[in-house]
């Protein structure tokens, strides 16, 4: 029906068409506990597999199990701050007017929810005269309340328009218990409706999955992406959407993970030829929606084009070998002839340096050192351009590249009468050479930007949530905080050119240490020392 009006004016009171005590009155007919079983248990897989559907259902339930002419379902709403009845699932001769409307102030439904309680009218039209224009007309309504959390929110109602049919104690009773039914399909429609408004307003193409990886609900933004419709997707199994795009086991696998143990799903890469696309980077991203143990929990599964960012990441990652191959084999190439001009100025200096005035000596050992700089930068530039990724990742005691890189110092830390404290170290992941250049990095600097004092290093480490932490403090002379991040940029030195060095050595272990999926920081003060920490993943 349309909208039914609040302003028609009652020729009978409403007491005239109330005839509830009736249902005891009457003779009762068989029942058939069989029957409604068994559409209970069909209720049941339906709210489990398709829950939208399920209140219509509920309906044609009702119409069925009490051989009524007309049944329907009205759910309690707000409309612009007015309460309203709204029908949700009509069967029947009324089949045409779902979704139509009564006031909750003035309508069979507002009575029952006033009284909440079952209520039997007869010719209801007397008093709601609204109903006058609706055909054919009502000659019996049953109508039930159902509540969610003690709150009625709606009626579930079946009808007669033949006089002779007429509603007895066992209507009453398979009613009250689809009322039951009804105020749980109410929740999980509730929750539904909601889930799909959310859904539609993501930008992103997102589907929702059931537990057997089949499509409830997807975006609005998921149609429009891959060019689909809901009927060629709701529905269907994950792995025959389109051309079976999303066919692929590994996928599935860490989707049942997810419904199994609450894993989640993180960047996980698609590279498909997509019909109305083309060739396509996805990125995908699943979380469970629902508890643990719930039958009916979902998967949001996020899709995102990255096909951009690939192409942009793979274009820098050809420039960045590009600079690295040149970086390399400049460095190598040069190191010949440095070694040679330095070879030159060392017989130079042997054969005629009783012969130089100060002045010309004092150029040729400035000459030297000035070269025995470069050769050192060479070196450091060789080192930093080497630096791989974590391809070469093996479980590693932190204990071995420590060592290791203790045993490259030896003459340094003995020269300066170092000591070097640590406990039991963790078992990484990680490129064990270049954790030896990391530690021998982090050491020799404490040892060469070391204070009056002879040095004094503690190295630890702790787990923290995902991830080992390890720290190199040093008694040192510290430096100011707002340096912290300015001393990892290649060529950064706080010190002047009388300090040894080429800046390189902390790039060098930001790099090392960033491309093993970890990450590097400092903390100092002036005079009070500093500690260097890295991070590396637990995994």
């Amino acid at each position: 029906m349309g909208s039914a009006s609040a302003s028609a004016i009652s020729s009978i009171p409403l007491e005239s068409v109330i005839c509830t005590r009736e249902l005891s009155r009457r003779p009762a007919r068989q029942p058939d506990p069989e029957a409604v079983t068994s559409a209970l248990i069909r209720l049941g897989q339906t709210m489990a597999d398709s829950p939208e559907r399920v209140l219509q259902q509920l309906v044609d339930t009702a119409l069925e199990l009490c051989r009524a002419q007309s049944a329907g379902l009205s759910l309690l709403e707000d409309d612009n701050g007015r309460k309203i009845f709204r029908w949700h699932g009509v069967a029947g001769e009324y089949a045409p007017y779902r979704w139509g409307t009564t006031p909750r102030e003035f309508s069979p439904c507002g009575t029952v929810l006033d009284t909440d309680q079952m209520q039997l009218m007869s010719e209801l039209d007397r008093h709601f005269t609204y109903f006058s224009a609706v055909q054919p007309r009502i000659s019996e309504a049953l109508l039930v309340p159902f509540h969610v959390d003690g709150e009625a929110v709606g009626t579930i109602w079946v009808i007669s328009h033949d006089p002779t049919r007429r509603f007895d104690a066992e209507d009453a009773r398979v009613m009250s218990t689809l009322s039951e039914f009804a105020a749980a399909a109410y929740q999980t429609v509730s929750a539904l409706t909601a889930l799909k408004g959310i859904v539609g307003t993501i930008r992103n193409p997102l589907l929702v999955l059931d537990s057997g990886l089949r499509v409830k609900l997807a975006s609005r933004s998921y149609y429009e992406t891959f060019q689909a419709a809901p009927a060629t997707a709701e529905g269907c199994l994950l792995g025959q959407l389109g051309d079976g795009q999303w066919n692929i086991p590994e996928l599935s696998a860490l989707l049942e993970e997810v419904l199994s143990k609450g894993a989640v799903v993180e960047n996980f890469e698609v590279r498909r030829d997509f019909p109305s696309l083309g060739l396509r980077v996805m990125s995908l991203n699943a979380r469970k929606l629902s508890p643990d143990g719930n039958p009916s929990a979902r998967i949001l599964l996020a899709i995102e084009d990255i096909t951009s960012r690939k192409q942009i990441e793979d274009e820098l990652l050809r420039s960045y070998e590009d600079v690295q191959r040149f970086a390399f084999v400049a460095a190598h190439d040069l190191r010949a002839p440095l070694n040679t001009a330095m070879m030159l100025l060392q017989v130079l200096s042997q054969k005629t340096g009783a012969q130089l005035e100060e002045g010309e000596r004092q150029a040729l050992s400035m000459a030297q050192d000035n070269l025995q700089r470069l050769k050192s930068l060479m070196g450091d530039i060789l080192s930093y351009s080497q630096v791989g990724g974590s391809e070469n990742k093996v479980p590693v005691p932190l204990q071995e590249p420590l060592r290791m890189a203790l045993a490259n110092l030896q003459r340094d830390i003995e020269e300066t009468k170092t000591e070097v404290s640590f406990g039991l170290l963790p078992t990484v992941k990680a490129d064990p050479s270049q954790l030896t250049l990391v530690f021998q990095n982090l050491i020799g600097n404490a040892v060469k930007f070391r204070s009056a004092a002879p040095p004094r290093l503690a190295i630890g480490a702790t787990r923290e949530q995902r991830e080992y932490v390890v720290s190199v403090a040093d008694n040192g002379p510290g430096f100011d905080p707002e340096h912290a991040l300015q001393i990892f940029l290649p060529f950064k030195r706080l010190h002047g050119p009388e300090t040894p060095g080429s800046g390189i050595g902390l790039a060098t272990c930001k790099r090392i240490i960033e491309r093993m999926g970890g990450r590097i920081w400092a903390e100092a003060a002036p005079g009070k020392g500093a500690t260097f920490y890295f991070a590396l993943p637990d995994d």
